[in-house]
């Protein structure tokens, strides 16, 4: 990029490992929309829900640095890398949709998700036409974000852009951010493919890469974006 330009950038890790980043060439933020959060779900209406089970769903209001989604990636028990003040929403799904963040963005289960042993105690159950609806807040409108979850895909195969976490939907209201899995060929099958999509106004920023999310096996996934390629945050020790 040319010096001194602004742009905004996109990355996908998993289980550690930053396997894309996706730049645009100006200076943009997720759109600001009054749609809800939905966690298994591309889009409610259209469907695109996710099969198998997700957990430990961490929504914060910066950058992570590459050290702390390795830490994050490594626990083998739940523990903090971040103040309270950081977290936009931290859904556990120990046997409820409650945020344990400050803003109380609680969630809804839609069509029945249930709860099972997940990575850490509980995990909520997504059987590919269910999700979980978190209405708007502002607290939920951010420029830089970090959207970290466990995920634990079955071998019954999902429909390109089965959603992990996403917020708007359809031409009425557009996407503000999505990070959603989808095949190789862009089709129903089994090779499960990490990817995140951020959009303002006529801008988009896309990012996918080929580090395949394993089938019946917990995955950790995590999309970050930053409008002017500047990532925040302490290292962690």
């Amino acid at each position: 990029k040319q010096a001194g330009a602004k742009t905004a950038n996109t990355k996908i890790y998993v289980d550690g490992v930053l396997v894309s980043s996706a730049l645009e060439g100006v200076d943009t933020a997720p759109s600001i929309t009054s749609s809800p959060v939905r966690i298994g779900s591309l889009d409610g209406a259209s469907g695109r829900f996710w099969n198998g089970m997700i957990d430990e769903v961490r929504y914060y209001n910066r950058v992570l640095i590459p050290n702390e989604i390795t830490q994050l990636a490594s626990q083998s028990q739940r523990c903090e890398i971040a103040p309270p003040s950081d977290y936009v929403a931290y859904w556990k799904f120990e046997n409820n949709f409650n945020d344990e963040s400050a803003n109380n963005n609680d969630g809804v289960g839609v069509g029945g998700v249930g709860f099972a042993s997940g990575k850490s105690g509980l995990g909520a159950v997504f059987n590919g036409s269910n999700y979980v609806n978190v209405l708007d807040s502002n607290s939920l409108d951010l420029t830089s974000l970090t959207i970290s979850a466990w995920v634990r895909p079955n071998s019954v195969a999902l429909f390109f852009g089965s959603g992990i976490l996403t917020k708007g939907r359809g031409s009425s209201s557009p996407y503000s951010y999505r990070l959603f899995v989808t095949n190789s060929t862009n089709t129903t099958g089994s090779n499960f493919l990490p990817r995140a999509y951020l959009a303002s106004t006529g801008i988009s920023s896309k990012s996918n890469d080929s580090a395949f999310l394993s089938i019946s096996s917990w995955n950790h996934v995590v999309v970050t974006f930053t409008p002017n390629d500047i990532e925040t945050g302490c290292p962690v020790p």
